[in-house]
């Protein structure tokens, strides 16, 4: 078990259950499929000597499980050379011994495990009650690069899975992928009640799409996870919630408590929104206690505009994190209703930005921002015709690039309505900020002039003139 150890397992668990209401039997599943049996892979031939296909045994022993109403099915240490290996209902694969074993992909297969049901009558009737945990999944991007579509976890329609203990090395495509259906002609099939905790996430050589792809899923935990060497240059990153279609579900997220050390992707944690108006808008989704360092962009939040989603709101919340060394801290574009507090921000040489198609409802409140804008000019840049922005109770240090027109808020272009600036310190010990506040000529506020109170400025940082 690895540092966070098996206190955090069972703490994700209690929080998942007390977050989703899950209908548990004291043993942890549905009391229709809990079962004591127990199987061994060894038993059915499995060699784990990393050459011989031992899919077969996999699968027969996973058979067995099922025939029996499912069990628990242990590995012990060794690797294991398997591929599109069918989950059943009420399983558990479990790793045993030191080292741990690993699930190497068969050449041939699709993906290591599946978790995808079976379609019957047009409808895909997805598993539930499914637990991973102690084992290592290693894909085969080493060996055969990049393929987008070839996962090591794939799931659909899945309730109630747990993955603990995990490590995903190598994808191709997605450590994990939490998908709805294989083509857009397919019905969509939901993914609730999902764990990932206490995990790893090693891209090893960067040839991969995302760490975890979250096309839909309502209620999903996902913490104390680490992310290293990820993602390739025109992919996402390490976690990627971009549901496909309208009538996908991303909803009751958590994304908490990890660790993202480097990516090559879009951004260390993406969420990218399609036009159009979903059935259940994105709503309930919280980023915090995160670390990020060393992506293109900390967190991004984009959305294609279009006329028919103005003033669709989705609940976002971006608490608690500390970003460090990233291109650009944060940022958000084509939505509205996001909440960014309390986070720390430091290193980066763009700004954080609010883009020309967002709309209205952004709090920033409590946040740390230091040594920000280093080539952009500025710690947050905001442009479109925007509305209802807070900016309360902030720090900001050395934020810009030293020049004359450095700033800590910049407005570049669009007219704004409803702007509030707060109990805010503005300070620069090295004299890089010029002023707290600057509006470009392509910019200007609107009837609702900007509310500029309680602002602390130090360092000789001027207010400039609200026009």
């Amino acid at each position: 078990m690895n540092r966070y150890g098996a206190k955090s397992f069972v703490v994700a668990i209690a929080v998942l259950l007390s977050t989703i209401g899950f209908r548990v039997a004291s043993k942890g599943m549905d009391s229709e499929t809990s079962t004591t049996t127990v199987l061994n892979v060894k038993d059915f031939a499995a060699m784990g000597d990393g050459k011989t296909d031992d899919s077969i045994a996999f699968n027969n022993a996973l058979k067995g499980l099922g025939e029996r109403g499912g069990g628990t099915l242990l590995v012990p240490s060794g690797k294991y050379v398997v591929g599109d290996l069918k989950i059943g209902s009420g399983t558990i694969l479990k790793g045993m011994g030191v080292p741990r074993p690993i699930l190497v992909k068969s050449p041939q297969a699709k993906n290591i495990l599946d978790l995808t049901g079976e379609v019957i009558g047009a409808q895909r009737h997805g598993v539930h009650n499914v637990t991973i945990e102690s084992v290592t999944l290693r894909g085969r991007s080493v060996e055969d690069g990049f393929k987008e579509h070839v996962h090591n976890i794939n799931a659909m329609g899945v309730k109630t899975l747990v993955i603990h203990n995990v490590v995903f090395e190598a994808f191709q495509g997605d450590g994990l992928y939490l998908g709805s259906g294989f083509s857009a002609t397919d019905p969509v099939a939901h993914n609730s009640e999902v764990v990932v905790s206490d995990s790893e996430f090693r891209g090893v050589n960067s040839e991969n799409r995302n760490g975890i792809s979250i096309i839909d899923c309502d209620g999903c935990i996902i913490e104390h996870n680490s992310f290293n060497d990820l993602s390739r240059a025109d992919m996402p990153g390490p976690i990627d919630i971009e549901p496909n279609r309208l009538e996908d579900t991303v909803r009751n997220i958590i994304i908490r408590n990890n660790t993202i050390k480097g990516t090559n992707g879009a951004a260390g944690v993406s969420i990218a929104l399609r036009t159009g108006v979903f059935h259940q808008p994105p709503d309930h989704i919280t980023i915090e206690y995160n670390s990020i360092e060393n992506a293109k962009i900390g967190i991004r939040i984009v959305r294609a505009y279009m006329a028919s989603t103005q003033g669709e709101k989705i609940g976002v919340n971006i608490r608690h994190n500390t970003l460090r060394g990233t291109g650009r801290p944060v940022l958000i574009d084509g939505t509205s209703g996001i909440t960014v507090a309390n986070n720390v921000f430091s290193d980066s040489p763009s700004s954080v930005g609010i883009g020309c198609n967002s709309r209205s409802g952004f709090s920033f409140t409590g946040n740390r921002l230091e040594r920000i804008g280093s080539e952009s000019g500025s710690g947050i840049q905001l442009c479109g015709e925007l509305s209802l922005i807070s900016f309360q109770g902030n720090t900001f240090i050395d934020t810009g690039s030293k020049t004359t027109d450095s700033s800590a808020i910049y407005f570049i272009s669009g007219v704004m309505n409803g702007i509030s600036i707060v109990n805010n310190t503005f300070s620069s010990p090295h004299h890089v900020t010029r002023s707290a506040m600057r509006l470009a000529k392509t910019a200007k506020f609107g009837d609702r002039k900007p509310i500029w109170a309680g602002n602390i400025l130090k360092d000789g940082i001027q207010q400039e003139a609200l026009q």
